[in-house]
């Protein structure tokens, strides 16, 4: 074999080797990507949602202040770097008008320069001073706000801990909304409270089928020089959405009863929506594919760790879309509405 086919063969190897690095990539990230989806419930059950209200008062972000290129002032020019050499014996007589003159001209080279000086240094302390100025407006006003936030974060405090609906709503939004979810699963939870019934309403948007993987993994075939796609089976993309969708519903089921004690909230009703645009009509909707009520008791029955969620929801007296992929809705239990722009 000559020297250039083993280089070609070289070459082709590495081709080949590069290609299948590719595809083991490409399926690694859908393998994770599935594995989150599949596991959004127990990793949330892992990592508790907590917010404590000293969580939330903020510490102004003070800096020092930076005096910049006016902090040092340039020396003071000197009269001993202007003064003009005294000659001595015969030379200071021969030339006593030379040597005047020139003593006259320094001390005017020195006048300049020193009036020069002064007034780039009353410049500079003036600069310095604006600077130092603004610097402590600039951080009086970070301490207003953090002090005027700190006071509104005291006074929800306060009116959660009393129950007032507005401060409940608030806070339990707030906290519900910061759970750690895989990409592509809306975070933001909208919420009602209801001293009279103790029940906390929660509204909030699923992602659409879209989210499960079509595909399973991707495969290199050499004799095409092609990465190919392994699809995932219809049946089971239907069956991960159908699981995803009873999962986040009973995650945030775990997270309200979590964030609220017992004598604030005894029932938490949910109604989980997907926003589409309506192919008939052409304008957004939000069908309804999950909609729960239960109350503390009968939710702290169940084993979160160990149970099929679509059967645990079933079994809290849940509506579910017979065919959530397909976006078949359900009727939920109130009025998202109402929840929605409850403000």
């Amino acid at each position: 074999m000559t020297t250039g086919s083993n280089a070609r063969g070289s070459r082709d190897a590495d081709r080949v080797r590069e290609r299948q690095g590719e595809a083991l990539t490409a399926t690694a990230e859908v393998e994770r990507r599935a594995t989150a989806l599949r596991e959004i419930l127990a990793a949330g059950l892992r990592d508790p949602v907590r917010i404590p209200f000293a969580a939330l008062r903020r510490q102004p972000a003070l800096r020092p202040f930076e005096p910049g290129p006016d902090e040092r002032a340039e020396k003071p020019p000197r009269w001993e770097d202007y003064a003009v050499p005294e000659p001595s014996g015969l030379r200071r007589l021969l030339q006593a008008k030379e040597i005047e003159a020139r003593r006259n001209a320094a001390h005017a080279r020195f006048a300049r320069d020193e009036a020069a000086y002064k007034r780039r240094e009353e410049e500079r302390v003036f600069r310095l001073r604006q600077r130092r100025n603004r610097h402590a407006v600039e951080m009086a006003v970070l301490r207003r706000r953090a002090e005027a936030e700190n006071a509104r974060i005291d006074e929800l405090e306060v009116g959660y801990r009393v129950g007032h609906p507005d401060a409940v709503r608030e806070y339990v939004g707030l906290v519900l909304s910061h759970r750690r979810l895989p990409d592509g699963v809306p975070a933001k939870v909208d919420v009602r409270y209801q001293p009279e019934s103790s029940r906390l309403s929660l509204v909030f948007d699923l992602p659409g089928p879209g989210v499960i993987p079509a595909v399973v993994g991707y495969r290199y075939v050499r004799t095409r020089d092609a990465i190919d796609e392994r699809a995932r089976p219809l049946n089971e993309r239907k069956q991960r959405y159908a699981d995803l969708v009873a999962q986040l519903v009973l995650l945030r089921l775990n997270d309200a009863f979590a964030t609220c004690s017992g004598d604030l909230v005894s029932e938490v009703a949910i109604a989980a929506l997907v926003p589409i645009r309506d192919r008939a009509t052409g304008w957004p909707a939000r069908p309804c594919l999950a909609s729960v009520v239960t109350t503390r008791a009968c939710f702290s029955e169940l084993h979160l760790a160990d149970l099929s969620p679509p059967e645990a929801l079933e079994r809290l007296g849940a509506r579910l879309s017979p065919r959530p992929f397909d976006l078949y809705p359900t009727r939920p239990f109130f009025d998202p509405e109402r929840v929605r722009h409850h403000h």
